[in-house]
């Protein structure tokens, strides 16, 4: 995982949040239905493997009600959030930190 990637996850952990790393939308599918102690899934809407962080939002929406999703990516145009949240990159670590707080406080 670069240092870039890493970003947020520093943040999250020196905000207090314990943080769990997934690869692909797939392995974070399987983490969020072995803990159920996932709050809030931060995600770049360009994932490798077969689903993108959109399905990966649409999928939580469905099969988890009680986690919210933050989907951040460099290039997506508003209409295609459909109402979702998102961090533009390059982003502030005081917005992605910000956009969780909110989140955490809503799940």
């Amino acid at each position: 995982m670069s240092s870039c990637a890493q970003l947020p996850s520093n943040t999250s952990r020196n905000m207090g949040y314990s943080v769990l790393e997934a690869e692909t939308a797939d392995e974070a599918c399987l983490m969020l239905r072995a803990n159920g102690r996932i709050g809030v899934v931060f995600t770049d809407i360009e994932l490798p493997g077969r689903m993108t962080g959109f399905d990966l939002a649409r999928r939580i929406g469905r099969e988890h009600t009680d986690v919210r999703a933050l989907l951040t990516s460099g290039h997506v145009a508003p209409a295609q959030l459909q109402g979702r949240q998102l961090v533009t990159k390059p982003y502030a670590l005081d917005e992605v930190e910000r956009q969780l707080r909110g989140l955490v406080h809503c799940s």
